[in-house]
């Protein structure tokens, strides 16, 4: 499994989230965690219908969508979808 986090620099809630994604990787280093600015990446906008920011897409190794979630998540609600997926 791997997780794209879609958002971008000017987004505060991104900014709020990045403290809680790196206590995730520190707790699942063995995670693939890809960062993906919607400003270096615009197609990524209509390949995902990505509609807010930031939005966190569950992904198997075809790059399949399992889940997503969206906006200013509670850490808890993050880590029952990694570990549904791990």
């Amino acid at each position: 499994m791997k997780i794209i986090k879609i958002g971008a620099i000017w987004c505060p809630t991104c900014l709020i989230m990045r403290e809680v994604w790196e206590k995730i990787q520190k707790k699942y280093p063995q995670l693939i965690i890809e960062d993906c600015d919607i400003d270096e990446h615009p197609e990524r906008k209509e390949q995902y219908q990505i509609i807010e920011y930031p939005t966190y897409l569950f992904v198997n190794d075809q790059d399949q969508e399992l889940e997503r979630l969206s906006g200013d998540v509670d850490e808890r609600e993050i880590l029952i979808r990694i570990n549904k997926y791990l």
